[in-house]
């Protein structure tokens, strides 16, 4: 398993935009996205939402669901254009994608989901929306590759890295969308650890 865990750490090195997420106001209505790079490898702070690969499937879940939830809300917003709209639309559609994936890996273990998470995103404008998609996805295509590493079952393993892939392609097309580097952490991607996701996520979580 360790070598096949190996391989596979190998193989998802690919073009993630792992940011931090903060949405701010500086004057009026202008809305812009605080990117600030995380860095690190996995860390226990999973154990919250369970024991070993149940509570790292719960918090991918969680994050996954964050996503789910922005796009929903974005689409909903009616400030999209046609183009954002119809990108949006079809990565909401493979976000509930992800979020029935993972829901089945916490069965398949045993164990229960946790509560989905309620978000708070003061974001009114499609230029607010486009940058906090590139942050958002970016998040959570290192949260997956952070995680990698602890994972015991294959069926998980496989799970992860293929959400891993689609949510590095997002951020890819959100950042070109937004006149950003697409691939703004070069030739290789950067894991980010479940405490850092988890702080970065904070301010757009109810309590």
């Amino acid at each position: 398993m360790e070598r096949t865990r190996r391989r596979f750490l190998g193989a998802a090195a690919g073009a993630a935009a792992v940011a931090g997420v903060l949405v701010t106001r500086s004057g009026g209505d202008h809305e812009r996205v605080a990117l600030e790079p995380s860095r690190g490898a996995t860390s226990r702070t999973t154990d919250q939402f369970g024991l070993g690969d149940a509570g790292i499937a719960n918090f991918l879940l969680t994050v996954q669901r964050v996503e789910r939830d922005f796009y929903e809300r974005a689409l909903a917003s009616g400030t999209l254009s046609r183009r954002t709209e119809s990108l949006f639309g079809e990565f909401a559609r493979q976000e509930h994608a992800h979020v029935a994936r993972l829901e089945r890996a916490v069965t398949v273990i045993g164990t229960h989901t946790v509560p989905a998470p309620r978000i708070d995103l003061p974001l009114t404008s499609e230029s607010g929306f486009l940058q906090f998609a590139t942050a958002l996805e970016g998040l959570a295509a290192g949260a997956c590759l952070g995680q990698v590493a602890a994972i015991d079952t294959r069926a998980l393993l496989d799970d992860v890295l293929a959400i891993h892939a689609v949510d590095a392609r997002h951020a890819a097309v959100a950042n070109e969308l937004a006149g950003l580097d697409p691939a703004p952490d070069g030739a290789l991607a950067h894991p980010a650890d479940a405490a850092s996701v988890l702080a970065k996520l904070r301010p757009i979580l109810r309590r």
